[in-house]
């Protein structure tokens, strides 16, 4: 061979091997019956049958397809899965990868489609992708369950529904998977029907407040009560007032009377100089110093520069055309809630000032609300604020909802876009209005007992820096985990969703489900910084993550506890007992936190939200304590409370006296009230129990059982009678002072207390205003 020539290689071309069918030892198709029994199909022609259907005398018939052969670009997919693990661990250390849920969260907070989180139609996928990682094959008990299971059911199929009563969660390592068909009751358990509460307000506007909402739970609490006591609750038009809480669900707002609309010709609208530069200044560094920690939305450095353009303006009666009538309703709002928290330091500024900006802002609403800008989604934010704490928390919903649409139309929700824009502090404040929107819409979508708007798979932006909001190292990672709180409430609304389809909360699935919500709020406290949780050096960021936390547990919680109380033959489940010691811990607790903040002057409950959780815990330390204080509950249930440290609990929250602060207006007041009757009913069954121990029995009424039921039994009790000698009603006992305490210079009072006569928390004239919802109708 010369240097020149060129060496062309064979390339052979792979060509199907053609066996004649003379030839042939096995069928090119082989019949049912052998493809079912895995053998050979043997024939000694293709038309004849082959030797297995001939000696078994049946029909040789190929109706089964060949089963395709699909080989995978991987080769080991069980190394390949062990390496992708190592390399998360490497680049999340933060991230257990033997936890589902936390690969789950890193993907949505990613932008990452993930598999379900509850299973459904992935949970088979996801099961065997588990077993192929771990083990590299099927474990012989599956495996022969498996067959067993194919062999005495060989027609049997599998549905798949995308029903969310059937989705399936995924537990960690310590729970029990969750059967991925329908959820089955627990043997001792009734089927709960969840009703939708229908609440009239006082100006005829109705509200539909979901089976978890707060004045559905208000409802069920008095329920669960007149349940245990055989009490009829309902014929009392003041007590019907009180708990259906339509003096705080409302969305009515009376229209601007024409004589308050002078300033719509004045020539430098929307600009008002009721308010002097010295006095905004003030209601400014007011609501940044009390109310912009608790919802950071602003970034200060950037609102001064629009707050000294608008002054400004003002001087020179000159209207900025750079500066829009969303950015000047913004201020005027930070003034309006500013005001809100502390309306006794600047008497000029009185209601009637702060109606004509409130006018303002309403007049400029359809503006807002038709053109989303960033000011303008923080205008609907702080005017959602400002109706929530003023007994309009309907129209709050409503303003928060509408806000986050917004947000997502600005694309607030994701990094991509919020990052395109150069300037740092504009990216920091974009993220502050988006996780403070969600905070918000998640609180509210909670209150009012309904699903979240937001889609939580289309959030991907990252939590901001939070750098200036309070002069403080640990504020960041305190609002941080106030976020990671939230993220765990939106998971329980989900929950809630499953729940009210499925209609029964104390099924197994829905059990576990709480129990594993219930694990991840106690995971996302248990990373937080110890520092954070004490309250030997208070603060009120302090105070805002131990509320969160503790009225997140507790509206997960709370439905499942007042069902419990109503259901003697669950009291020995030991989930059941775990979720009830959970739910009157975090009662406990907020009572505590609640007494500490108070003492330190910092609770202030009409623009925040402490008097709204306290009022949650106070509804479980009162059922807990009527369920408690029955002997046979506390010989069956062991949830690791005694009935003291509810007693203890109940008296602190007592001692703040709470409706008597004359710094709470709106519905911080209403709410008040609440608390003081429920804790009024708790001191009254303890009057009536300590009578029956000291001057004898009480005759119960007709159709009471248990002892717990004697203490309620107000229709015919015989008490010693003080000098006066009136008969004292609960009304009268509720008015009386130092009621609750008992002592030998101030015995209890005699008298018939029908607990139909009941003002719930309701003095004079104000206690018939309303029959509140109509009857029959929630």
């Amino acid at each position: 061979m010369s240097f020149n020539e060129t060496v062309i290689p064979c390339i052979r071309t792979r060509k199907r091997r053609l066996v004649p069918p003379e030839k042939r030892k096995k069928a090119s198709f082989s019949c049912d019956r052998c493809k079912l029994r895995k053998i050979a199909c043997q024939r000694r022609a293709p038309s004849q049958r082959c030797d297995g259907c001939e000696r078994a005398g049946t029909e040789c018939e190929t109706t089964i397809k060949r089963k395709k052969k699909v080989k995978g670009p991987i080769e080991n997919i069980g190394l390949h899965y062990k390496c992708l693990l190592a390399l998360i661990q490497f680049s999340f250390p933060e991230i257990d990868v033997n936890n589902i849920d936390a690969l789950i969260d890193l993907g949505e907070r990613n932008g990452v489609v993930m598999p379900s989180r509850y299973g459904g139609k992935d949970d088979k996928t996801l099961t065997d992708l588990s077993l192929l990682i771990t083990s590299g094959r099927v474990p012989p008990s599956s495996r022969a369950s498996s067959i067993d299971s194919r062999e005495s059911q060989p027609e049997a199929k599998l549905e798949e529904s995308d029903d969310l009563a059937g989705d399936v969660s995924s537990a960690p390592t310590e729970l029990p998977p969750f059967s991925p068909e329908k959820s089955s009751p627990l043997p001792f358990s009734s089927p709960l029907v969840h009703q939708d509460l229908v609440v009239t307000d006082h100006h005829g506007n109705k509200h539909m407040v979901g089976p978890s909402g707060s004045a559905a739970l208000f409802d069920s609490s008095l329920k669960t009560l007149q349940s245990m006591f055989n009490l009829d609750i309902f014929n009392s038009p003041s007590l019907q007032h009180a708990f259906r809480g339509n003096s705080v669900i409302s969305s009515n707002n009376e229209p601007i009377n024409l004589k308050e609309l002078t300033f719509l010709h004045h020539q430098n609208f929307p600009y008002l100089e009721d308010i002097s530069f010295e006095e905004g200044n003030y209601l400014t560094e007011c609501f940044f110093s009390n109310v912009h920690p608790r919802n950071p939305c602003f970034v200060r450095r950037i609102f001064n520069l629009d707050y000294e353009k608008f002054w400004n303006s003002v001087r020179s009666k000159s209207p900025d055309k750079y500066l829009s009538h969303h950015t000047i309703c913004c201020i005027y709002m930070v003034w309006l809630l500013g005001r809100l928290f502390n309306p006794a330091n600047i008497p000029s500024v009185d209601e009637s000032v702060a109606t004509r900006y409130l006018n303002v802002v309403k007049l400029c609403l359809s503006d807002i609300t038709l053109t989303p800008t960033l000011d303008g989604i923080r205008t609907l934010m702080l005017l959602a604020i400002y109706m929530e704490n003023t007994t309009k928390r309907e129209c709050s919903y409503v303003l928060t909802a509408l806000a986050a649409r917004q947000a997502v139309t600005l694309g607030f929700n994701r990094e991509a876009v919020v990052t395109q824009n150069p300037d740092v502090m504009r990216v920091e404040e974009s993220k502050r209005v988006w996780w403070t929107i969600f905070t918000m819409e998640v609180l509210t979508s909670c209150q009012m007992g309904r699903s979240s708007t937001i889609r939580i798979s289309d959030v991907n932006v990252s939590y901001p820096l939070y750098y200036d909001v309070v002069n403080s190292s640990e504020f960041p990672s305190a609002y941080r985990a106030v976020l990671d709180l939230s993220r765990n409430m939106y998971d329980i609304l989900k929950y809630r969703q499953v729940v009210n389809r499925n209609e029964d909360l104390l099924s197994k699935e829905n059990l576990e489900r709480a129990v594993l919500l219930d694990r991840q709020l106690s995971c996302t406290m248990s990373k937080v910084d110890p520092a954070l949780l004490n309250l030997s050096m208070i603060s009120d960021y302090k105070i805002h993550l131990l509320m969160r936390f503790h009225y997140y547990r507790i509206s997960l919680i709370l439905p499942t506890f007042l069902r419990v109380a109503q259901a003697p033959q669950c009291w020995a489940n030991p989930e059941l007992q775990t979720l009830v010691s959970s739910c009157l811990s975090s009662c406990i607790a907020s009572a505590n936190v609640a007494q500490a903040s108070c003492t330190s002057n910092i609770l202030n409950g009409t623009v925040h939200a402490d008097i709204f959780f306290t009022f949650h815990a106070v509804m479980g330390l009162i059922v807990g304590f009527c369920l408690l204080s029955d002997s046979e509950v506390s010989k069956i249930m062991r949830v690791g409370v005694e009935i003291e440290e509810l007693e203890h609990a109940i008296d602190k929250v007592r001692q703040l006296a709470l409706k008597d602060n004359s710094s709470y207006s709106g519905t911080s007041h209403k709410l008040s009230k609440f608390i003081d009757a429920l804790i009024c009913g708790y001191e009254y069954i303890k009057t009536q129990r300590h009578h029956r121990n000291t001057y004898g029995s009480v005759e119960p009424c007709s159709g009471a059982h248990g002892t717990v039921s004697d203490m309620f039994a107000a229709t015919k009790t015989k008490v010693k009678v003080e000098e006066d000698m009136f008969d004292q009603t609960f009304d009268e006992y509720f008015i009386r002072p130092g009621r609750g305490e008992l002592s030998d210079s101030h015995p209890p009072y005699e008298g018939n207390a029908p607990f139909g006569d009941i003002g719930f928390g309701f003095p004079g004239q104000e206690r018939f205003i309303s029959d509140g919802v109509i009857p029959n109708e929630f």
